[in-house]
């Protein structure tokens, strides 16, 4: 796992820049995510570190798991999902 800046020349000439955290989903395949902002990728690479392979894992709009981040009701919330 590994957080890295990424910097690209797009086509019509402007520079861009992201944050990259490269890690390993459940099954062991390698996945990136790209972040605007570096602290947002460490909180995501630290999110990461602490993902135990027992771990259920569902996908959520990306609003949705920024409020479940914010609140630390994630847990209480799929529990009442079901």
């Amino acid at each position: 796992m590994s957080v890295r800046k990424r910097r690209w020349l797009t086509q019509s000439g402007v520079h861009r820049e992201a944050w990259v955290v490269d890690y390993r989903d459940e099954h062991g395949a390698r996945r990136n995510q790209t972040f605007q902002e570096h602290a947002a990728a460490c909180v995501f690479h630290a999110d990461v570190k602490n993902w135990d392979r027992r771990t259920v894992w569902v996908r959520v709009p990306v609003a949705m798991a920024k409020a479940l981040r914010k609140s630390n009701r994630a847990v209480a919330i799929l529990t009442e999902m079901g």
